[in-house]
């Protein structure tokens, strides 16, 4: 109780010292404000906010964007039907460099009840796929996922959560390890496609 409460406390001095202004308007309302994420409408990578407010989110450690972006997500997801939310796993190497998932935080965001992090696991360390060719990419991430304990997921409906969709290559190989481990659909979203 104490902890928290200095936590509130420590806070609000920092948002007194260094307000947070939106990242596309600028106005002191939040990271994304509700007027600027209710411009967001499209999903692609010529969204210039929806790529910046992602790259602050992933590579600047900016947990409080999983909020709206979440619910950018969880926009996307109302007419989907699934049993369980998996976002796809980091290796534990740079989920420790990282300090957070940022496909947990999203869909966590989305429903948290029912987001499963201990089925489907990252075992081997990859190159980012960004860095890499279209060509290169299937072949960085072969038999880099595995399914730990598939008995939950059996003949289940899959919503599998990333943040940015380039080529693809990441969602399809664990689309291929869910569906081999006895899934029944696997349905993926993400904020850029």
């Amino acid at each position: 109780m104490i902890t928290q409460t200095i936590k509130k406390l420590y806070t609000l001095i920092l948002d007194l010292l260094f307000p947070i202004h939106c990242l596309g308007c600028q106005k002191q309302n939040g990271w994304i404000c509700p007027n600027c994420l209710s411009n967001i409408k499209d999903f692609s990578f010529d969204n210039e906010l929806l790529k910046h407010s992602i790259q602050i989110f992933k590579y600047q450690g900016v947990k409080d964007l999983s909020l709206p972006l979440g619910k950018l997500l969880k926009q996307k997801a109302k007419n989907l039907n699934y049993d369980y939310i998996i976002p796809v796993p980091l290796h534990k190497r740079k989920l420790g460099y990282r300090g957070f998932n940022q496909t947990e935080l999203l869909a966590n965001e989305i429903k948290k009840e029912l987001v499963l992090t201990d089925i489907l696991l990252k075992t081997k360390k990859t190159k980012p796929q960004m860095k890499l060719p279209k060509e290169k990419r299937l072949k960085n991430l072969k038999n880099s996922f595995l399914i730990k304990n598939n008995s939950k997921i059996k003949n289940k409906t899959i919503l599998l959560i990333d943040d940015v969709k380039t080529t693809g290559t990441t969602l399809l190989e664990c689309k291929k390890v869910l569906l081999e481990s006895g899934v029944k659909e696997v349905l993926t979203l993400t904020l850029i496609e």
